[in-house]
Formats: structure tokens, C-alpha cells, sequence
């Protein structure tokens, strides 16, 4: 609960004018959403606008694949108007099955599946099929699940959903698509309040209590209870987890708590991790954090985050929704998006829902400087002191085996910290320019070296190739 108001000369006058120009454009917004919804064609005027501003060099890159020469994709205009992860998963041709995990604060948890691979699953349609024209209704045991295959979770990271791991419109570069042809068992998760898990045993999203999660709940609830729910019904005595920048977090902090866990996950691979962010670039939202984290409830409620972005992006072009996220996120972060392709696709995917609290749970990381749990009655002052003391993640107590991935120009990752905090990783590696494709290749190998099923070591197919991720942030931050 926010407890208290600023007081006037903790900040310059320079400060105070960009917080009062900030909670004028939130108060504006809802209007001109109303206007330009109604009367205005916006997305027109948008489209004018990024032409004027924008050489055509930036929608080349947006359009264009990565390597240059690379023919362009004929199902890219098609996945444009994707809107799901099983359509993306069907669309390439591997199966793809819906799980539902309640959490012990009844939250109820998508996870998606794809328990095989393109082959095997076509050999089991085609079996199927035989069997039918045959007269044969018995289902053929030889195509029954086969539960013996390693099984890795994907876990996305803030504001986003399972879509990241698939969305692009090149199969070669989806990592969930590439382990699930090499012969695991993909899983990917979904963390309380996005548009898969937006449900609760006795909550309605419009109620506020909803909402009142931070990342506490994720830690506590929402990847033990995935973990406890995918081993119970593989039968596999353990599996690899694989986050991205939250994702990471969440692992962090539930490892570190819960002893339990570190017995079910065999391997930990943090891409992008995030758990003491040394800051963020803009000053505005730096002279909030110097006032308090809690001043966020204060511009955004206590519910979901942004909601209204998916009133922006059913409004605007692709390419226009691009480009506004390309500046917002070079505004507020100093990230550059130069290695990111298919930008009309893979930003449709970007955004989903979560709790301001959660939010407001990052600000305090970065304003005490300390990897801690959520603060329910934070202090008046900045580095003042309080009547309790908020419990720090003790991530030193992790004991499973930890891979580190980071973008050279990451400006939020402290990695000094974490690996002074954490326990001692078994790789650790800068990804930069022309390596940034090889990390997700050693991801790959580093979960065939851990993963063994009985004596036989899971290996890829073939030749190992270079992989991206379907994501969208690794490439943002590692620029």
C-alpha cells in the first residue's frame, strides 16, 4: 500500500517536470485512444509518419531475414495474423497438446506441449491412417507417447508468453522447434495473468486481488508446481529448465528457496539473466525509482500492466507497430533491435499480460540494490532505515548446475554480481555481434550432456546448427 507522497526538493525542478508531463500523457492517453479510434484512421497516419522519419534501410531490416541472400519466407504475410502458440507449432507440422496446472494460491497455469518430433509424429498420423483404412480402431502400441525422451521447460520472460519460443517464420530459428526435432520433450510455461493463464480457482481477472502477485508467487508457486505437474505425468526423474531475462529470475529465486526443486531441475540455462538489473537508461523512470518504486500504482493501478498496448497494436500496421516498439524501447533502455528479423511477425508476440506489482517488485531490486523478495512496506526514504528487513533471494544456495548467457551490451544484467552471488556456474559466456547465434548452439549442447536416459546420451540428428531463439529481447539487449 502506497504509504506516502513525495515531498517537494528530493528532486530538481528538471525531474519534477518530466514526472508531471509523464502522469499528463497517461491521463491524455484514454482520450486520444478514444479519438483516433473513432474518428481518425491512425494507423494511416502512423504509417505517413514512419515513412517521413524512417529511411526505408530500417524496413528492410524488418522485413528482410537476417542473412543476407536468404530467400524470403512465402508463409511470412500468413503468420502475420497468427494469434496463438498452437497455431504456430500445427502450422510447421509437430503435434501440440494444452496442459492446465492449478498452483497452490489457485492460479491456474497454461503449459503447451510439443511432445515429439515432426517425424515421429507424421509416422504416428501415418500408422493411424493405416490403421483405419485396415478397419483396426485399437490404437497401434508402437506410436503410444513415448515418455522416455529428456524433457526440457522454456520458460518466457517480462511481459510476454509461450509465442516468443515459436514465432518466427523460419522453422531454423525457433529453439523449442529445434529441441523437439533433436528428440526431447518441449514444454513451454506460461506465468500467472498472461492471456494463457489468465484464470483462478475463485479470482476474476477484473478484480484487483487478481493482480496482487509479484514475483514472490512466481517463485513460489508457479515453476515448482509446472515442474512437480510435467514430472508426474512423463515419469522423468528430472528435467533441464531453460529462461529468458524473468525467466531467469524466476529460476534464481525458486532454486534458491525451494531445495526440492534443485533435485527435479538437472541443468539451469539463464539467456539473458536478470536478478539484481543495475538500472535503467532514461532519467525519467530514473527519477521515479529515486522517489519510490511504489509511485508506479500511482501511474499504472494495481492491476494489469499496459493493457492498452493491445489497443495500439490491433490499431497500427506491422511495420508501424515495429517501429513504435523500436523507439520506445531505444527511449527507455538504450537497446538497439539491429539483429532482430522478421520484426512484423515476432513483435505481434511481444507483449502479454502481467501485475503492476511485479513491476513495482523490480524497482525495488534496483532502487536497494540487493536480490530480494517483495517489500510490503517499503520506506519513506531512499537507504532509510525500516522496522524489518526484507528477505534476500539466497541464490548461494542454488546446487543445480548453471549456464550463463549475456549480451556484451546488455545495460541491465549485473553479471559481476551474479556470479559473485550465485554458485558457481558450470559455463558462463559473453555472447557479442557474430557470436550470437552460437549461444543457443552450446545451449543445446550443454543440455545433451546432461540429459542421459538410461545409458544412451540424447543427441541431435545430423549436423549441429546455429540456432536462434524465437524470442525478441536477446537480440535487443545483446546489440
Amino acid at each position: 500500500m502506497l504509504s506516502y507522497i513525495p515531498v517537494l526538493g528530493r528532486l530538481q525542478f528538471a525531474d519534477y517536470a518530466r514526472l508531471i508531463f509523464a502522469v499528463c500523457v497517461l491521463i491524455a492517453e484514454p482520450i486520444f485512444r478514444f479519438i483516433f479510434a473513432i474518428f481518425t484512421p491512425l494507423r494511416y497516419v502512423v504509417d505517413v509518419l514512419r515513412r517521413l522519419i524512417v529511411p526505408r534501410s530500417f524496413e528492410e531490416k524488418i522485413e528482410q531475414p537476417h542473412e543476407p541472400g536468404k530467400p524470403w519466407p512465402s508463409h511470412e504475410k500468413l503468420m502475420e495474423t497468427f494469434t496463438s502458440t498452437e497455431e504456430f507449432v500445427r502450422f510447421w507440422g509437430f503435434p501440440f497438446q494444452h496442459h492446465y496446472v492449478t498452483t497452490k494460491d489457485g492460479y491456474i497455469l497454461a503449459l503447451h506441449r510439443i511432445p515429439s518430433s515432426r517425424t515421429a509424429h507424421r509416422e504416428h498420423l501415418d500408422a493411424k491412417a493405416r490403421a483405419r483404412r485396415a478397419g483396426d480402431a485399437s490404437p497401434n502400441p508402437r506410436h503410444q507417447q513415448d515418455n522416455s525422451r529428456p524433457v526440457v521447460l522454456l520458460w518466457h520472460g517480462f511481459l510476454m508468453c509461450s509465442e516468443i519460443w515459436v514465432c518466427s517464420p523460419d522453422i531454423k530459428l525457433s529453439l523449442a522447434f529445434t529441441l523437439a526435432d533433436a528428440g526431447y520433450d518441449v514444454w513451454l510455461g506460461n506465468t500467472r495473468g498472461n492471456k494463457y493463464s489468465c484464470k483462478h480457482r475463485s479470482l476474476k481477472p477484473t478484480e484487483e486481488a487478481f493482480w496482487d502477485f509479484s514475483m514472490d508467487h512466481l517463485a513460489l508457486y508457479d515453476l515448482p508446481d509446472a515442474v512437480d505437474y510435467i514430472l508426474k505425468l512423463t515419469g522423468a526423474p528430472s528435467l533441464s529448465y531453460i529462461g529468458f531475462s524473468q525467466g531467469t529470475a524466476q529460476g534464481f529465486s525458486s532454486l534458491s528457496i525451494n531445495p526440492k526443486l534443485n533435485k527435479k531441475v538437472n541443468l539451469f540455462i539463464a539467456l539473458a539473466p536478470a536478478a539484481k538489473p543495475m538500472g535503467l537508461e532514461n532519467k525519467l523512470v530514473g527519477a521515479m525509482l529515486r522517489i519510490s518504486p511504489e509511485i508506479i500504482f500511482l501511474l499504472f493501478g494495481r492491476k494489469s500492466l499496459l493493457s492498452v498496448a493491445l489497443f495500439w497494436q490491433s490499431i497500427l500496421s506491422p511495420l508501424s507497430f515495429a517501429w513504435v516498439i523500436d523507439v520506445s524501447v531505444k527511449f527507455l533502455f538504450k537497446w538497439r533491435a539491429e539483429m532482430v528479423p522478421y520484426k512484423n511477425v515476432v513483435y505481434q508476440h511481444l507483449y502479454s499480460y502481467t501485475s503492476v506489482k511485479c513491476v513495482v517488485h523490480w524497482f525495488q531490486i534496483i532502487r536497494n540494490g540487493r536480490f530480494q523478495m517483495y517489500d510490503e512496506s517499503p520506506t519513506v526514504l531512499p537507504n532509510s532505515t525500516s522496522g524489518h528487513v526484507v528477505p534476500k533471494f539466497p541464490t548461494e544456495h542454488i546446487r543445480t548446475p548453471i549456464a550463463l548467457f549475456y549480451g556484451g551490451q546488455d545495460t541491465l544484467a549485473d553479471m559481476n554480481w551474479l556470479l559473485e552471488e550465485t554458485a558457481t556456474p558450470i559455463y558462463c559466456m559473453k555472447v557479442d555481434g557474430k557470436w550470437l547465434r552460437l549461444s543457443e548452439t552450446l545451449v543445446v549442447l550443454l543440455i545433451s550432456s546432461h540429459f542421459r536416459v538410461g545409458r544412451q546420451r540424447c543427441r541431435i540428428r545430423g549436423k549441429f546448427r546455429t540456432l536462434w531463439i524465437a524470442g525478441i529481447l536477446p537480440y535487443a539487449k545483446a546489440i
